[in-house]
């Protein structure tokens, strides 16, 4: 399956090489680091909008704009159009990676007891450490 993906995405963003197609190396690098800046963005956004709108509004706007920025990257005509498609796909990232760890435990601090806040404000971490640091691969 990889590689008829990877077949895919050459021949639709790549140039001709040794009898294929190769998406040039610049190219590639960009891709690679394309959503970690729009993470590093959405991360530092993220403290001033919660602040000023509130969590719930900050994540639902968020939620929005990853499915239209998804669209974005699955329709991308051109790898120019892929690489903002996706740099777009991290802001809302980049929220949602320092939002839900401080919504859950601002959530439990109202509704737990004392004795159960810290495991499930732990969990969501270790979630999100298994995402940031890609352990799937």
């Amino acid at each position: 399956m990889r590689r008829i993906c990877r077949n895919q995405t050459n021949s639709r963003y790549g140039v001709p090489f040794k009898g294929g197609y190769q998406v040039q190396a610049p190219w590639q690098v960009a891709l690679s680091l394309a959503a970690t800046v729009g993470v590093f963005f959405g991360v530092i956004a993220n403290g001033y909008l919660a602040e000023r709108f509130g969590h719930k509004r900050v994540l639902l706007v968020s939620y929005v704009l990853i499915a239209a920025f998804i669209t974005i990257t699955f329709l991308a005509p051109s790898v120019e159009v892929l690489f903002v498609g996706e740099v777009l796909c991290g802001l809302p990232w980049g929220v949602f990676s320092t939002m839900a760890p401080a919504y859950v435990c601002c959530t439990l601090l109202l509704v737990a007891n004392t004795g159960v806040r810290g495991v499930p404000c732990c969990a969501s971490r270790v979630c999100w450490l298994g995402v940031e640091t890609n352990l799937d691969t």
